[in-house]
């Protein structure tokens, strides 16, 4: 079909009606979006979507819904191209997005970073209303400012949250968390946490409503936390594993899946925590 005449190049008398001639929109908003329904993939809405910008509008959410509400980010200029993104015209975007990962590289450091690019990163996260599992790696990355880290904390829709390679900087985001964590996924970072580090008081801040913990590059020694919810544990690279503190924070505890660090040092103090560790189940009547 040719839709400028019989020619196969347009002359410029056509170009130029194209480029100044608008036509008013004569489709319901409502329809165009049904209408967008009939892609099936991503690249036919990104193309239509392109056409102009009432359908750019209409597109965002069935764009938002073939991802599922997921949204993976694994390059900084992504990320900032994404907060803008969703930035703009906020009040129909935010409302889909529904799982976010980010996981940078971490060489990239935030003490370099544009502060706007900052305030840019900060009010998506502060926009994210509907956002349920959070997934961030290398936190010490751009992510870790302080004004990053309090509006990831202040978020209520939260009930999932992962973070790989935890470190000192991810530390106010879980102090200050609002949202009612229900499953967290922690991997400490070996050179942070140099003997393994320990959930229970750091995690302290989930307690009341943590129900399933799956950790790694760990150690359970704290008495002074309880998790009261907490019904499955799974712990990858166990330093060290005291029963009796692990029953003691964890009292409602189901399921339990260790795996524990087995090298020349694991040998040295091996068959001591396994003596204490039966004493502790007989005492425990377990």
């Amino acid at each position: 079909m040719e839709l400028l005449g019989a020619s196969s190049c347009p002359s410029q008398t056509d170009v130029n009606v194209l480029q100044t001639r608008q036509e008013p929109m004569r489709l319901n908003y409502d329809i165009l979006f049904v209408i967008q329904g009939f892609l099936q993939d991503l690249p036919n809405t990104s193309r239509l979507m392109r056409t102009c910008w009432t359908l750019y509008d209409a597109g965002v959410p069935r764009l938002l819904r073939l991802l599922k509400g997921r949204v993976s980010i694994s390059k900084y200029y992504n990320l900032v191209s994404f907060c803008v993104f969703m930035l703009r015209r906020r009040h129909n975007r935010f409302q889909y997005l529904v799982e976010l990962d980010i996981s940078l590289d971490r060489d990239i450091h935030p003490v370099n970073q544009d502060p706007r690019i900052t305030n840019v990163i900060t009010r998506m996260f502060k926009n994210a209303s509907q956002l349920a599992r959070l997934r961030l790696s290398h936190p010490y990355s751009p992510i870790a400012t302080e004004e990053i880290s309090s509006a990831i904390a202040s978020l209520s829709s939260l009930h999932t949250i992962t973070i790989n390679d935890m470190c000192a900087e991810a530390l106010p985001i879980l102090n200050k968390m609002k949202s009612p964590i229900r499953k967290a996924k922690i991997s400490f970072d070996p050179d942070w946490a140099e003997d393994g580090g320990d959930p229970v008081p750091l995690l302290q801040s989930l307690s009341d409503s943590l129900q399933y913990l799956d950790v790694s590059w760990v150690s359970f020694e704290a008495l002074n936390v309880e998790y009261p919810h907490v019904v499955t544990l799974e712990a990858e690279f166990c330093r060290s594993v005291d029963f009796e503190s692990l029953y003691s924070a964890f009292p409602n505890l189901r399921f339990l899946f260790l795996h524990s660090v087995q090298d020349d040092e694991w040998e040295m103090w091996a068959d001591e925590h396994r003596g204490r560790n039966i004493l502790a189940q007989a005492d425990l009547g377990t």
